[in-house]
């Protein structure tokens, strides 16, 4: 057994083996047991196959760890994933038949939005908008509007009106300078459906309940302001020319969204 130890480890001076021996007098080839130091003893260690045993369980250990430090997912946040999923695949379709819905929806709703800004735009200088109505009908004297009728009587009244009101209370053009910001106002809120039209269709369904109010609006304060039948007609209908391209837009978010899934 002296002989296979020396063997084992013929680098190891001649007189240092019976050390070895005297150490492990049983001549035990344990690996368990270690090298000898620089006091010629037998220094109790880890052969290389105890080192690679440790070094395993060590791996073992901090690869355990490393999986345990992991946060758990919940179900809370696959749900947000897939919602996540879902909007971005809404925003940005896929499919090869998205593109020219998406278009015609923007083309669309980009009309309504056209409607809103010229209303809003042209409700700023309303007492020159009227003048110039007069002009065109060929309404000479505002003031005697009485011998006009139909449309050219009512322009003539209106202008009157206004040249009046603006002369005597011009603050009161102050008012129809908050009802030119309303329209575009409301028209900001149609970003959201064009770049989305999918997560954004409640914009598209405030829009259609505005243009419903239009008609009872029209109806009920038109008779109350004393404003004509066939003119509170006019008014009703920029809430029915308002809602056609909106129910064309929620028609193709539906295609939309089914192109996206």
């Amino acid at each position: 057994m002296i002989a296979q130890r020396i063997e084992l480890h013929p680098d190891l001076p001649p007189g240092h083996h019976g050390a070895r021996e005297e150490n492990n007098p049983e001549g035990n080839t344990d690996d368990t047991l270690g090298r000898r130091g620089h006091d010629g003893r037998w220094k109790a260690g880890t052969s290389p196959a105890t080192t690679h045993s440790l070094a395993n369980r060590k791996t073992r250990s901090i690869l355990s760890g490393a999986v345990d430090s992991i946060p758990a997912v919940t179900h809370g946040q696959l749900r947000i994933a897939r919602y996540l999923r879902r909007v971005n695949s809404s925003a940005a379709p896929s499919s090869s038949s998205a593109s020219p819905l998406l278009r015609r929806y923007r083309q669309s709703l980009g009309l309504f939005v056209a409607g809103l800004v010229v209303a809003g735009l042209t409700a700023f200088p309303i007492a020159h908008e009227v003048r110039l109505a007069s002009a065109l009908l060929g309404i000479d004297d505002p003031a005697n509007h009485a011998a006009y009728s139909g449309l050219r009587g009512w322009i003539a009244f209106v202008d009157f009106s206004i040249r009046q009101t603006y002369a005597s209370f011009p603050q009161a053009g102050y008012g129809t300078d908050w009802l030119a910001f309303g329209h575009l106002a409301v028209a900001i809120f149609a970003v959201g459906p064009w770049r989305d039209p999918v997560r954004n269709g409640w914009v598209i369904t405030c829009y259609l309940m505005t243009c419903v109010g239009v008609i009872p609006l029209a109806l009920i304060c038109g008779t109350i302001r004393h404003i004509p039948f066939f003119w509170q007609l006019i008014d009703c209908s920029f809430g029915v020319f308002g809602a056609l391209p909106l129910l064309y837009c929620r028609k193709l978010a539906k295609q939309i969204a089914a192109a996206g899934d």
